[in-house]
């Protein structure tokens, strides 16, 4: 008879993964708050360091939430863009450049949104969606005003 230790089956192991797993998504959303929070209360010249000086060290997820939170304040949300670009062991996703794109295109930055693009296709991370996103964008602001 073959008796298998399956630890992972056993309460005490099951609650200790739930609560890693949980503490890591509770962590996510208290980073998140913590950018915003500074994000909204800071002078746009000081937000790189004073988030230096946060220790906060982002994820993708926390980086896509603050970005998306924060897609309507352009010039904002890419400097924030920029400093969670140069931390160490983390890479903007695609989601999270898109995102910027759109937030761009709403401010007509549209020099910055083609060096977004030109950094995707550097890193080989153009997709259809890019350019859907681009054109979509670029079209929505010149008819738009």
């Amino acid at each position: 008879m073959i008796v298998r230790n399956r630890w992972h089956d056993r309460p005490f192991f099951r609650l200790l993964l739930f609560g890693r797993l949980h503490s890591s998504v509770q962590d996510s959303s208290d980073l998140t708050k913590r950018v915003c929070k500074i994000m909204m209360s800071c002078p746009k010249t000081r937000l790189d360091t004073v988030l230096d000086q946060s220790g906060i060290r982002v994820s993708e997820e926390v980086v896509e939430k603050v970005l998306e939170r924060f897609e309507n304040a352009g010039m904002l949300a890419h400097r924030f863009f920029e400093w969670a670009g140069k931390q160490r062991n983390y890479e903007h996703t695609v989601r999270a450049y898109h995102t910027m794109i759109e937030s761009m295109a709403k401010i007509r930055q549209y020099e910055i949104m083609w060096d977004l693009v030109n950094a995707m296709r550097g890193k080989g991370m153009l997709n259809i969606e890019t350019f859907l996103h681009h054109h979509e964008e670029v079209r929505a602001g010149t008819e738009g005003g």
